[in-house]
C-alpha cells in the first residue's frame, strides 16, 4: 500500500483507502502518518441489549420458533448484554443464529418444539468469551514478539550506524 500511495498526486488525484484492523500497532508508521484513524468501538451495554432484543425478536417472527417467556423479559436481555461485554454486533448476531440453528437441529432429531430459551444462548456467549480471551492472549504474545523484533532491528541499525561513524 505504501509504495502504491507514493506515486499519487494528492491534489489532482485524491486517493481514499479504507481499511480495518484490530492490531493498529502492527501497521507501519509511514502508513499511519498519512492516515486519519477512525475508531469504531464495540457496542456498549445498552447497544448490546438493543442488539439482543432485535435479533431475538427477529427470530420470533419465524412461525417455527417460539421465544421462551423468560427470554422475552428485559432483565434477561440485560443479563445477555452484561455477559457479552466486548462482543461485536456480528458476534451477537452469530450467537443468536447458532442458538437457533442448534435448537432447530435438535428439534428435528427429537421431534421437539423449537423454543428459544436463555439456556440456548448462554453457551454461545461462554464459547465466544473463551475464544475472545484466547485471541487476546495470542495477540498480546504476538505483539510482544513483534515489538522485540522491532527493538532488535533498531538496535542492529543503531550499532551499524555507530560502527560506520567510528570507522570514518
Amino acid at each position: 500500500i505504501q509504495t502504491a500511495m507514493d506515486g499519487f498526486d494528492r491534489v489532482r488525484n485524491p486517493l481514499v483507502v479504507i481499511g480495518a484492523t484490530n492490531y493498529l500497532n502492527r501497521i507501519a508508521l509511514t502508513i499511519l502518518d498519512r492516515a486519519v484513524a477512525v475508531e469504531v468501538p464495540m457496542p456498549n451495554d445498552e447497544q448490546r441489549f438493543a442488539l439482543f432484543a432485535h435479533f431475538i425478536a427477529d427470530k420470533g417472527k419465524n412461525s417455527d420458533i417460539i421465544i421462551d417467556q423468560e427470554l422475552r423479559q428485559e432483565q434477561t436481555k440485560r443479563l445477555l448484554a452484561r455477559e457479552s461485554e466486548g462482543f461485536s454486533r456480528r458476534s451477537i448476531s452469530k450467537i443468536v443464529e447458532d442458538a437457533v440453528f442448534n435448537l432447530t437441529t435438535r428439534a428435528l432429531k427429537n421431534a421437539e418444539k423449537k423454543e428459544l430459551t436463555l439456556a440456548n444462548i448462554l453457551p454461545g456467549i461462554r464459547r465466544k468469551t473463551e475464544e475472545f480471551n484466547r485471541q487476546q492472549n495470542q495477540a498480546s504474545e504476538i505483539t510482544t514478539l513483534f515489538d522485540n523484533h522491532r527493538k532488535r532491528q533498531f538496535s542492529e541499525l543503531n550499532i551499524g550506524v555507530n560502527n560506520a561513524v567510528t570507522n570514518r
